[in-house]
């Protein structure tokens, strides 16, 4: 917990806070938590050790997240902290839908309003290699196929 109180200290937007409250949430190859700031929610994704080596690149990352952002599909970018990489944006208060919703038309044309808006996104530089596109497709395998069986009329 010393790491993520070293990085909330330096979140420039946060040094005047009288209450941060750190609670972990996920994380594979990064720790996340979500961290509230006097009654503010946000999320710290606190980057992994070697995440180059499974070629992320955070730089591309970020622009991508931007993008997003301001295209109204992603979370706001709260602040990037440099060399490391950590990030920190605003928590969405939202659920994952299941997999009953994800079948229904209302979801699936959701969806694909959402998959368009961002292809629609600008480049951020990147290019992905052949690892990257089957390593972060292989953890959704199991769900794109149960999104993908034939909705119901």
């Amino acid at each position: 917990m010393d790491q993520v109180n070293q990085i909330i200290a330096r979140v420039l937007a946060w040094e005047s806070a009288r209450e941060v409250k750190v609670e972990r949430i996920a994380g594979l190859a990064n720790a996340d938590y979500r961290i509230n700031v006097d009654g503010e929610q946000f999320v710290l994704r606190v980057s992994g050790q070697n995440t180059e080596r499974l070629g992320i690149n955070r730089l591309h990352e970020v622009a991508a997240l931007y993008a997003a952002a301001t295209a109204g599909i992603g979370p706001q970018v709260v602040t990037f902290i440099e060399p490391e990489g950590h990030l920190v944006t605003r928590w969405i208060n939202e659920r994952h839908w299941n997999v009953s919703e994800c079948r229904t038309r209302e979801h699936v044309r959701l969806l694909t309003e959402t998959v368009k808006r961002i292809h629609a996104l600008p480049s951020n530089g990147s290019s992905p290699t052949w690892r990257q596109r089957v390593v972060s497709g292989f953890p959704y395998l199991p769900a794109l196929k149960a999104i993908c069986k034939p909705c119901a009329p």
